[in-house]
């Protein structure tokens, strides 16, 4: 302790060591980077010694840079070996799109809220295409489909996603408050948004949802289609949103005598200047330089684009169901394949369909199965054999002497 304050001390320097040589990067450094934090104020560098607590958060917002970073770099690597030299010349295209899968833990933070987001919007978008389908079967059967009412989390969305009011936007309005912004700022913002009434416990498009319990404990819930998500907001909700890299990251990787590590900070620093770059609007039509995104507006900007590029293509669906977490053959858990099937949006495609016209026989497969309800017709009225008859016709000329017969 210093001056009565913990100040945070390696206790271990085999593997600050043992970690700086995989890394590639002074080992010195590597210490400043987890124990201390720079500061610029008018042109001047402060360092700050870190409590153990504030050293495990820099140990972790270290770590989230290099794996950003590593991830960036992957990426651009496969895409200069995959890509085409000139774009103009792709005529079609084939891509994969493997969904992550809705996430409900016993704590869930904010990247459990991302990954729901995102299967929030592509079961929007398999709604949509579901419908699609069933319309284009009504028209072709011309059956009057316009009375069917298919649902629609677009509500849900806009809880997350929404200016000024989202949860997103909240979040990032938390953020800028610098130091003065709290995880339990954030949320008793989203209390007085969606619950303002003294024992209100669920928002008016009933998404949001939270008891008194639930409050004094800093937790959300967000209805979403395959079920209630309770998030907690003291898991560092704020601090996850933001996206910088610490003074003391960028001079231990500017430095780094790794080439690889080297090429992955340059990209993810030519990537961060990239989104920084592009020009807002201001006030009078001038542009304005953008400020330094968020992690949860990148996220959407990278979701939009994603529905944008899955719109624009014709998809078609793979739902994979794993019987089991034993890993065993002829073994099914009913309560995990019941968990995939609506956590995978599998039981809300099946409702879809339920709220249009469920049954599904071709004209064929009808005659044959319900002209034996006339057995006393005459073949010439009705006949058995559908040979050189219009299946469709003998259909509706059934169903017309079967109410008929019931009228009589």
């Amino acid at each position: 302790s210093e001056g009565g304050q913990e100040i945070a001390a390696i206790s271990d320097p085999k593997i600050v060591k043992d970690a700086a040589n995989l890394l590639g990067v002074d080992e010195q450094k590597l210490v400043t980077a987890l124990t201390e934090r720079l500061m610029l104020t008018r042109g001047e560098t402060i360092t700050i010694q870190l409590s153990p607590a504030a050293a495990v958060d820099s140990r972790d917002a270290l770590s989230k840079t290099v794996y950003g970073a590593m991830f960036l770099w992957v990426v651009a690597q496969v895409n200069e070996c995959i890509g085409w030299e000139n774009d103009s010349d792709v005529r079609s295209s084939c891509g994969v799109l493997d969904i992550f899968g809705f996430e409900c833990f016993a704590i869930n933070s904010f990247e459990q809220l991302c990954i729901n987001f995102t299967n929030e919007a592509l079961q929007q978008q398999f709604n949509k295409f579901i419908f699609k389908m069933e319309q284009t079967e009504y028209e072709s059967e011309k059956i009057d489909w316009a009375f069917i009412a298919f649902p629609d989390n677009q509500d849900c969305l806009d809880t997350i996603q929404s200016k000024p009011t989202g949860i997103l936007s909240v979040l990032d309005d938390e953020c800028r408050l610098g130091s003065r912004g709290t995880d339990r700022g954030f949320v008793n913002k989203l209390y007085k948004t969606y619950i303002p009434e003294r024992k209100q416990t669920e928002s008016e498009n009933g998404r949001f949802l939270a008891t008194a319990i639930q409050q004094a404990k800093g937790i959300f819930c967000v209805r979403h289609f395959a079920g209630v998500v309770q998030y907690t907001s003291s898991t560092g909700f704020l601090e996850k949103n933001k996206d910088e890299i610490p003074l003391t990251a960028k001079n231990l990787f500017e430095t780094a005598h790794s080439e690889i590590l080297k090429d992955m900070y340059d990209i993810q620093m030519k990537d961060t200047e990239e989104r920084a770059a592009k020009p807002s609007q201001a006030a009078g039509g001038r542009a304005k330089p953008a400020k330094a995104k968020s992690v949860g507006q990148q996220f959407k900007e990278q979701l939009d684009n994603l529905m944008e590029k899955v719109e624009s293509t014709e998809p078609h669906y793979i739902r994979c169901l794993k019987p089991n977490d034993a890993a065993k053959p002829k073994m099914l858990t009913r309560k995990r394949l019941t968990e995939q099937l609506r956590y995978g949006g599998v039981l809300e495609a099946v409702r879809v369909a339920r709220m249009g016209y469920p049954v599904r026989l071709d004209h064929e497969g009808f005659f044959k199965r319900y002209r034996m309800l006339l057995p006393s017709t005459d073949d010439d009225v009705l006949p058995w054999s559908m040979e050189g008859e219009e299946a469709q016709k003998l259909c509706v000329r059934l169903v017309d002497l079967l109410l008929k017969e019931g009228a009589e």
